[in-house]
């Protein structure tokens, strides 16, 4: 066993700072860390922002330093006293803040206590969630954390009856609890030490889950006016916690004082840890602007770089040869899965009535595009990766290419095997069969995939909103109607999987005849959600009485473009009012019933197309492009790029990008697009092209910088 030798230092939480030596006052702990980091700088830098009263986080109360038996005995705010058994470090920080992971863990355990209200605390929010270091800095050190609001790896939390708040805390009654938690002078194994008053699958707990440090692993509370969270650390020693009862847990678990005991650093993805420090469990620019200096930009190796791909040879061919690759603007068509990156090309360059086809490629690293199986399809259809690199296909495939492309069936083919290169080999399954002449499945197919694997697809058809879903575990597709009797065909959807369960966005799409002429009127956008058993649905945006619409003078009034769902559960929708000529950005929480639409402003662009979202570091991004040109903004509008990409090379851009929605990694340091050209004048000769983008290039470009610093 590894031990902590005489020249460990750490922190006093005194003012002024003293340098100590832990080996004066602690046990031999268990560890990889036997000496202060060679390189000092950024070590505990945010320990005197934490201490000042003006800061967004700051430290709260300390454990009592009665039950403290391994290293220093004080660690918190000075003058804080803690109450008698407290062995938890306060941390103040606004309600809602993300808690990051501050070393390489497993989701071991959690414990569920909130209520509406605890004597006169409104809420109490009391949700506690431990975990066990993965590293070998600090083997089987416990971390654990409470005060929480709620958690993502807690999908059923707030959302289940029996694992929501109660009315009135009752700590002998409402505990939820599942895997090992940790009391003072025992610990839990809930199922066998200790009952669960309720039952804890109802709170769908990712127990056993992997978190890599930084990770956002759950959201701060609140106990009545006091917004803040708790954090308790237990290391193991080579001698006894002579506070332990016998034979109630692990007798070589010590309470430390957190912030004391270790070594502390700022998150980024680009900072490097020396062994056996800890990522600070919240990211550091928020906890107080004018005492957290911006970095200043350094040169980065790689930015972004433009690719010409193979493309359509025609644009939209008649007799049944499938519509070009652009078309199809709700589907995925770019994923990417570690180095790898997948998309398709519809190769529609074939004989009258003969069934085109939807032909895979990837390109691994810096590699070339490597073509792999052709399936066929009659327009474009789907892609998404999976969370271990399986890819997942979803065609629609004419009934008779003869007869053109809108009646067909819905294929699914499954390559388990893409994640280590095989793109060739499938497993393939009808989902829906075509209906000899009846339309059975709308080619205007959207798809999307969910952290734990659940695929799920949406089109609309007639007056019906049509939904299928099922998670990799699974045999059979659950079929769910989200919408019927609708009054108008709503078309390409935007499916999406949420912490509630599902949402969809799609757009009024009716086949209207005026004066002989048909037409199709886009005057309303349409928002689904619900679950299995029940779903409702709202007019986010209605046109439909104005007098461009009315008159038929403008047959297209709205726009959809995007839907994303945050790291923190919000919701954000994309629509542009063709009227008002206006971008709007609607976003809602899941704990809210209204949305909140703000106008973006475009800063002088009047010629954007499209824009998709993006999030980095828990930040929203707009990626925005013209006819010819893409452009990066914040989502505060307060600055603009312009990528130098070639504007005489673009034409006709019909935007696709990697994102959460189609299974692409959210940890992904890469912003993958398509660019396809949906000019039919550029045909048979339009140039495709694949943009990939560096995230930290965006971050250098476009985060805000601090002009007080």
């Amino acid at each position: 066993m590894n031990k902590v030798i005489p020249a460990v230092f750490f922190f006093a939480l005194v003012l002024p700072f003293v340098l100590l030596n832990l080996g004066q006052n602690a046990h031999s702990a268990s560890s990889a860390l036997t000496e202060p980091p060679a390189d000092m700088s950024g070590i505990n830098e945010m320990h005197k922002v934490l201490l000042k009263k003006n800061s967004k986080i700051r430290f709260g109360t300390h454990a009592d330093p009665k039950v403290i038996t391994l290293g220093p005995k004080k660690g918190g705010k000075p003058g804080f006293k803690p109450y008698k058994g407290k062995h938890s470090l306060d941390i103040d920080m606004p309600l809602d803040t993300p808690i990051l992971a501050p070393i390489d863990m497993t989701f071991i355990g959690f414990k569920n206590n909130s209520a509406e209200k605890n004597k006169k605390d409104k809420p109490f929010d009391d949700l506690e969630m431990c975990f066990e270091s993965d590293t070998k800095d600090w083997p089987g050190m416990i971390v654990c954390f409470y005060h929480l609001r709620t958690s993502p790896l807690m999908k059923g939390h707030l959302v289940n009856d029996e694992c929501s708040r109660i009315k009135n805390y009752d700590i002998e009654k409402i505990a939820n609890g599942g895997g090992r938690t940790f009391f003072l002078k025992n610990d839990a194994i809930w199922g066998e030490t200790h009952k669960s008053s309720r039952d804890p699958k109802s709170c769908q707990a990712e127990l056993g889950k992997q978190i890599k440090r930084g990770e956002v692993i759950a959201l701060s509370g609140q106990v009545g006016k006091h917004e803040f969270s708790s954090i308790k650390i237990k290391v193991k020693s080579d001698k006894q916690n002579p506070l332990m009862l016998k034979n109630k847990g692990d007798p070589y678990l010590h309470w430390v004082q957190p912030a004391t005991f270790f070594y502390w650093k700022c998150f980024t993805p680009q900072v490097e840890f020396p062994e056996g420090v800890l990522a600070y469990p919240f990211q550091c620019n928020t906890a107080t602007p004018t005492l957290v200096p911006t970095p200043t930009p350094t040169l980065l190796s790689f930015t972004y770089s433009l690719e010409k791909i193979p493309g359509s040879k025609n644009h939209q061919p008649e007799g049944g040869i499938a519509v070009g690759t652009w078309w199809g603007y709700n589907q995925s068509k770019i994923v990417r899965f570690r180095d790898t990156v997948y998309t398709y090309v519809i190769d529609n360059d074939n004989n009258l009535g003969t069934k085109s086809l939807m032909t895979l490629y990837k390109k691994q690293g810096k590699g070339n595009w490597e073509k792999g199986a052709s399936m066929p399809c009659s327009v474009p259809g789907n892609i998404l990766i999976d969370s271990k690199g399986g890819l997942h296909v979803l065609v629609h495939e004419p009934e008779n290419a003869f007869e053109g492309s809108s009646l067909g069936s819905l294929e699914y083919y499954y390559f388990q095997e893409a994640g280590i290169g095989n793109i060739d080999s499938f497993v393939h399954e009808t989902i829906i069969s075509d209906g000899n002449g009846n339309e059975t499945v709308n080619k205007r197919i959207g798809a999307t995939i969910s952290e734990d694997d659940t695929i799920a697809l949406s089109y609309g058809l007639g007056t019906t909103q049509q939904f299928y879903y099922k998670n990799l575990a699974q045999n059979e597709w659950t079929h769910s109607l989200a919408g019927e009797n609708l009054g108008h065909s709503f078309y390409y959807p935007f499916p999406l999987i949420t912490q509630e369960g599902f949402a969809i966005l799609a757009i009024q799409d009716d086949y209207v005849v005026v004066n002989g002429q048909a037409n199709n009127p886009y005057h309303i956008a349409i928002f689904f959600e619900g679950d299995a058993k029940k779903w409702s649905h709202e007019y986010l945006l209605d046109n439909s009485q104005t007098t461009p619409a009315l008159t038929y003078s403008q047959w297209q009034t709205v726009d959809i473009s995007d839907i994303y769902l945050d790291t923190l559960g919000n919701l954000h929708v994309i629509l542009k009012d063709r009227i008002t000529d206006k971008w709007l950005h609607y976003r809602k929480s899941n704990q809210d019933n209204n949305w909140s639409i703000n106008t973006i402003d475009t800063l002088g662009n009047k010629w954007i197309n499209w824009i998709k979202l993006i999030e980095i570091e828990n930040e929203i991004y707009y990626t925005m492009y013209s006819w010819n040109d893409v452009l990066l903004m914040d989502s505060n509008s307060k600055k603009m790029i312009n990528l130098d990409i070639g504007k005489n090379m673009l034409e006709g851009i019909y935007p696709y990008i990697s994102s959460p929605r189609t299974g692409t990694s959210r940890e992904s340091r890469f912003v993958d697009i398509l660019l396809l050209n949906g000019s039919s004048n550029s045909y048979p000769d339009a140039s495709n092209y694949y943009l990939k983008m560096s995230k930290d290039y965006i971050l250098q470009e476009l985060r805000p910088i601090d002009n007080n610093n």
